[in-house]
């Protein structure tokens, strides 16, 4: 869908100009603040639309970036770049490294009829899985009712990955040695259990509705699942659009990640006396400290 704010002024004048219904200044004040909050469904509409526009004017600095770096034979560029973000990083097992090494490029893509977007994963031949390319798309929602710029989550719909076999990098067997509880006789079990793995970022989800029957505890997972989810998604449009930066570390400086750490006070913490190890603590904020170090010099060094 197309933003034309040409169309559409005029209809927001009027509304922003329109005198307030009610009687009393609470009333008039509530209908001021919803006719407000009314606004900001095309503020998104226009944000949306722009941000499509722009993505398209720069397309054509990611189309030389991918044959710069194909024509270089560069090996590892994308998985370097996903390894210097700090939530990226935390997703990304030994295992998956080698199978990263065979990403050749991220593409991102806006549909035209519906919110959203979609990330493409370009993959070089390799020994994990068949798939030249694994997709993910999110589809959201602009409604008059989401709160400020928030655009609703709806669903999000991956590429099936086909794993050659014994490559699955989202699960393992565990095989147990099992006794009867009569007999005595033994067996042995072999049951296929998920293991942590970036390739889990390819499972999708959908958001709960009124006619699913999760009580409010699962909901509330459900909803966190979705938050980290959408974050992902959004940080991977930064990693499309600022790839170098990413790659080289420069990237860490300007999304101001040290400022987010200093800004946590000592009043936003209270005293636990449920008898944790002071000693254990301490130990394990020294190993912190001594990671952010070591991170902050390896940034310097590349800048």
């Amino acid at each position: 869908m197309t933003f034309n704010f040409a169309e559409l002024s005029q209809e927001i004048l009027q509304l922003s100009t329109s005198a307030p219904d009610g009687d009393t200044f609470e009333e008039k004040l509530s209908a001021l603040n919803n006719t407000r909050s009314e606004l900001d469904y095309y503020h998104r509409e226009a944000l949306l639309s722009l941000e499509k526009k722009f993505h398209q004017l720069c397309s054509p600095l990611y189309d030389q970036r991918s044959s710069i770096l194909t024509t270089a034979n560069v090996q590892g560029f994308w998985l370097k770049a996903m390894r210097n973000h700090p939530l990226l990083s935390n997703l990304i097992t030994e295992s998956d490294e080698e199978a990263l090494q065979y990403l050749m490029d991220i593409k991102l893509s806006y549909f035209e009829d519906v919110v959203g977007f979609k990330l493409d994963f370009i993959f070089k031949p390799n020994p994990y899985f068949d798939n030249e390319i694994i997709s993910k798309s999110y589809y959201l929602e602009n409604v008059k009712e989401a709160y400020f710029q928030n655009l609703l989550f709806d669903r999000t719909e991956t590429s099936k990955i086909a794993w050659k076999d014994g490559k699955n990098l989202c699960v393992k067997e565990v095989t147990k040695t099992q006794r009867h509880k009569s007999s005595g006789s033994m067996r042995t079990v072999t049951k296929t259990v998920d293991v942590e793995s970036f390739f889990h970022f390819f499972d999708s989800m959908k958001s709960p509705d009124e006619n699913n029957n999760y009580d409010e505890e699962q909901i509330a997972a459900i909803e966190e699942e979705i938050h980290i989810d959408l974050e992902l998604g959004n940080v991977f449009k930064t990693i499309v659009q600022r790839g170098y930066d990413w790659f080289t570390g420069k990237a860490l400086s300007y999304e101001n990640f040290e400022s987010e750490i200093e800004d946590i006070s000592e009043g936003d913490f209270m005293d636990d006396e449920s008898g944790v190890d002071e000693s254990a603590a301490a130990t394990s904020e020294e190993e912190n400290d001594k990671t952010y170090r070591d991170m902050k010099e390896q940034q310097c060094k590349q800048q």
